[in-house]
């Protein structure tokens, strides 16, 4: 059974800058060390081997963010949010102004101020240190004196249809929610982008969800693989209980194996990508480290208590 989303891991230029940034932006506390050898799990992926430093883990309320430092790693480039691939996370706050602002007093770069679109949020897009999008969200139900927790990981793709029946069949979950959105400005606004036309879909997991986007205009393309060598967003990490079953389970789903289980410290490990090419991966905590599971997070179930969904729908 697949719990919840681990962690979103992102490759790092500039690792120092990073954690200092979203220390200082999101308060989110970086971990004094981590059994998940980053050398192990990510040896054989297809690319040409580089050197992986030790990656290091942000803690939110309810996820992680693993920033992995890679010799070599591509410059950062500032993408538009209508291209395919892993292309935000989310950052929820009931003090959404005040989390603005620490992102701003950070270096963020926003698209534009906080937008309201009609649900009662607040919605804004900024660019970390090395361009990738951060959504922060203004959530007015939320704990008031609770520090931003993690809401979602956003992937665009050129066939919403095909990737959502994809993350349904993979997490044992309905998708629990659809949109499509159009001649509005307010999303021009937040996206940056012109004459907007997108079709989205939420799958929820324990703790984070799973958005997807598909931009009619300017449209989606289908894009190469994403090189895990290249800054940015890389990977999704879902824990699970049983790492053999749900391997099973992700390739009758049509799961591609990039490497297959791999043990090391912390657990069992199982690398592969989904029906788009984004790098995915399968997460199993051993007992003695079920500290760092995301159980043992301070607030594991806010995104799904705020939604009013049950943590195990399916």
């Amino acid at each position: 059974m697949i719990r919840g989303v681990h962690h979103v891991g992102l490759t790092v230029a500039n690792l120092p800058k990073m954690v200092s940034f979203y220390r200082q932006a999101a308060q989110f506390s970086p971990l004094p060390q981590h059994p998940f050898a980053v050398e192990t799990r990510f040896s054989r992926i297809g690319e040409e081997n580089r050197p992986i430093e030790k990656s290091l883990m942000l803690q939110a309320p309810n996820g992680y963010l693993e920033l992995i430092p890679l010799d070599g790693a591509a410059e950062p480039s500032r993408l538009d949010v209508n291209q395919a691939g892993l292309r935000h996370i989310c950052v929820q706050s009931a003090e959404g102004p005040a989390v603005y602002q620490n992102f701003s007093d950070a270096g963020a770069q926003f698209h534009s101020e906080f937008v309201s679109l009609g649900t009662g949020y607040l919605y804004a897009y900024a660019r970390d240190p090395e361009q990738n999008v951060v959504e922060l969200e203004g959530a007015p139900k939320g704990p008031n004196e609770a520090p931003p927790w993690l809401a979602h990981v956003a992937i665009v793709t050129h066939d919403i249809d095909r990737l959502s029946d994809f993350y349904s069949g993979l997490l044992g979950r309905r998708v629990h929610n659809r949109g499509h959105f159009h001649s509005n400005d307010r999303f021009d606004k937040v996206t940056a982008l012109k004459n907007v036309d997108v079709k989205a879909a939420w799958i929820h997991t324990e703790n984070l969800i799973i958005e997807m986007w598909q931009y009619i205009n300017p449209p989606t393309e289908e894009q190469p693989v994403s090189l895990f060598s290249t800054a940015g967003i890389n990977h999704i990490s879902f824990e699970v209980d049983d790492i053999a079953a749900d391997k099973l389970a992700l390739q009758q789903s049509g799961y591609e194996l990039c490497r297959d289980e791999t043990i090391c410290n912390g657990g069992k490990s199982v690398l592969g990508r989904d029906v788009d090419g984004n790098l995915i991966e399968l997460l199993e905590i051993d007992q003695s480290y079920s500290g760092l599971s995301i159980n043992a997070l301070d607030d594991v179930s806010i995104i799904p208590r705020l939604a009013g969904v049950e943590a195990g729908a399916a």
